[in-house]
């Protein structure tokens, strides 16, 4: 196994909230393997997965694997991508533009950003591996492409729970669909697995 050498890039330029710094330690540090995370409209939700998911990618300690996720390909680039310039300039040296994959400085892998434009682009997905996947306003997505997408968060990291991320705002496709698991928690038959762990308000999670 390759041993991940010390991340050229400083930590302290990746700056968290309290509350996303507590998203953070839930994702490194729990063992739920879904985690909602709402909050008001505007940026501190896309804010806060975008420097985690690079953060814990760079961070020798986890070198998480994850997918970023977006409905429509603009907001992909608006969202993400384009705020990854501007903010962290060095690091984005090291992103392939035509597979949208920012790798490390010593050429791993370590997040994919993707999208759905049309229902059916989230088979493009199929067969993919991430430690962890990030849904931003999940909302936007329908129930499949969710559901499809847990089917490649998959982790090989001994002792670790993958987790799917989902940032969401009231409204949207699957408004009904996340409303009943993390509020209303009227499971299914095949949902009675999970488990909600908190209140909604700022960060839900539940696992298995």
């Amino acid at each position: 196994m390759r041993v991940r050498k010390k991340s050229l890039v400083k930590i302290e330029k990746f700056s968290l909230l309290p509350k996303q710094l507590l998203l953070k330690e839930l994702i490194t540090g729990s063992s739920y393997s879904w985690i909602g995370y709402g909050g008001a409209r505007g940026g501190a939700k896309s804010h806060a997965i975008r420097e985690i998911a690079v953060l814990l990618g760079l961070s020798p300690e986890f070198t998480y694997k994850s997918l970023i996720f977006r409905r429509y390909s603009k907001e992909l680039l608006k969202n993400h991508i384009l705020p990854l310039y501007e903010n962290h300039p060095k690091i984005m040296e090291h992103f392939n533009k035509s597979e949208k994959i920012l790798y490390a400085p010593d050429g791993t892998p370590i997040v994919q950003f993707g999208y759905a434009d049309s229902e059916s682009d989230i088979y493009s997905f199929q067969g993919f591996e991430f430690d962890l996947v990030f849904i931003d306003e999940a909302s936007h997505c329908t129930p499949h492409q969710i559901q499809f997408l847990k089917t490649s968060n998959r982790s090989v990291k001994p002792g670790f729970t993958p987790k799917m991320i989902l940032t969401m705002n009231p409204g949207g496709v699957s408004h009904s669909y996340l409303k009943r698991l993390f509020i209303d928690r009227k499971f299914e038959k095949h949902e009675d697995y999970f488990i909600l762990s908190s209140h909604i308000y700022g960060i839900i999670f539940f696992g298995h």
